[in-house]
């Protein structure tokens, strides 16, 4: 241990030395900032904002077991409100519109075939198909030209007695009752169709001949009245339309001689030009 003597001694030399420049009148200069050489402060402080992440803070969570809770019955509560209004609008508006009320109109539609008829409109004010005229032939029955009306509002003409003394020649006691028959339907071009059906007997043909059967026979009367009726009479060929029915059908049933002798014939169907079709047209 120094004794206290020495201390003495060593504080004295100190201040003497640290007094000396002021002393002999050297320059001082302001001593230069001290570079902190001790990393300790910093370099700990530093690694500590690197090192430790920052703590978010605390998000609440709204999916809590009550907040469900009141969720859910929110639900149930709207469900059960739009049901109560529901009803009410139902019985609202049954109560407006009853049957049997005065004031209200019921519109009652009647159905037949294919036309509408509203119970309230009278019969004549519906647009019903065009159906042919059946009294413009009535001046031809005497003669020997049967007419009926059929449910499609078209006329089906039949002749009495036979067009055709053989295959396919005219009769020429009949050429007078087509030719006022060709003038009638002269006067509908462009309202009427006409189609011609021909007819046969049962009896087969011969072969060789030049039809090779009875069908081809119809069809071959049935286009020489279409023949006659546009160069006699001036019927349109475009409003003619020729088929055949060949043996079936006979417009007079019977085998007797005196029915195959009337089934040498054509039968005539006049309709309305709206209910024709091309389906059974058969040109030259």
């Amino acid at each position: 241990m120094p004794s206290p003597k020495n201390s003495s001694l060593g504080r004295g030399l100190g201040d003497l030395m640290g007094g000396l420049p002021q002393t002999i009148g050297v320059a001082q200069h302001p001593p230069a900032e001290a570079k902190n050489t001790d990393p300790s402060k910093d370099d700990i402080q530093e690694q500590s904002d690197l090192s430790t992440p920052e703590k978010a803070p605390p998000v609440p969570s709204w999916w809590t077991p009550p907040r469900l809770v009141m969720v859910g019955a929110s639900g149930i509560l709207l469900v059960l409100i739009g049901i109560g209004i529901g009803v009410v609008v139902r019985d609202q508006s049954a109560d407006l519109v009853k049957p049997g009320e005065p004031g209200i109109a019921l519109r009652v539609v009647v159905i037949t075939n294919t036309v509408v008829v509203p119970a309230s409109v009278p019969a004549a004010a519906v647009d019903l198909p065009p159906r042919i005229d059946a009294a413009v032939f009535q001046a031809l029955e005497p003669d020997g030209l049967v007419c009926s009306v059929e449910e499609s509002g078209s006329v089906r003409l039949t002749f009495t007695e036979a067009l055709f003394v053989s295959r396919v020649v005219l009769d020429p006691g009949q050429g007078a009752l087509l030719t006022r028959l060709g003038a009638v339907l002269t006067g509908h071009t462009g309202e009427w169709d006409v189609v011609l059906s021909g007819h046969t007997d049962a009896t087969p043909l011969k072969s060789g001949g030049q039809y090779r059967d009875n069908e081809e026979l119809g069809l071959g009367r049935a286009m020489e009245v279409a023949r006659f009726l546009h160069r006699q009479a001036g019927v349109p060929m475009a409003m003619i339309h020729a088929v055949s029915e060949g043996e079936a059908n006979p417009p007079h049933p019977g085998d007797d001689a005196e029915a195959r002798r009337k089934n040498r014939t054509v039968t005539i169907l006049v309709r309305p030009a709206a209910l024709s079709t091309t389906s059974d047209r058969r040109r030259e």
